[in-house]
């Protein structure tokens, strides 16, 4: 299994998932979507995506600010969990 994540915001985060779709049809796999608190309202939403197995919201990611994106943007996800991980999370403007 995959992991992809982008923490917000929500347009954006809908924006992943083409991406996702094909890094899932690439590995043959379903995804792990890591998110913030800040796209919980779709969640749901997320769930019903053919290619995501889980949304995950991490209790340790803090929301630092809402300049591009939601920063950090880089997501905290257990390495030894997945085979591949993608921060899709805007670095810069």
């Amino acid at each position: 299994m995959i992991a992809v994540s982008h923490p917000g915001k929500i347009g954006d985060c809908l924006y992943t998932l083409p991406t996702v779709r094909e890094l899932c049809k690439i590995y043959n796999c379903k995804a792990d979507f890591y998110t913030s608190e800040c796209c919980k309202p779709i969640a749901d939403f997320l769930n019903q995506q053919e290619c995501i197995n889980d949304v995950i919201i991490p209790n340790d990611y803090k929301i630092d600010n809402y300049g591009c994106g939601v920063q950090p943007w880089n997501m905290p996800i257990p390495a030894n969990n997945y085979s591949m991980i993608y921060q899709l999370g805007f670095k810069v403007v």
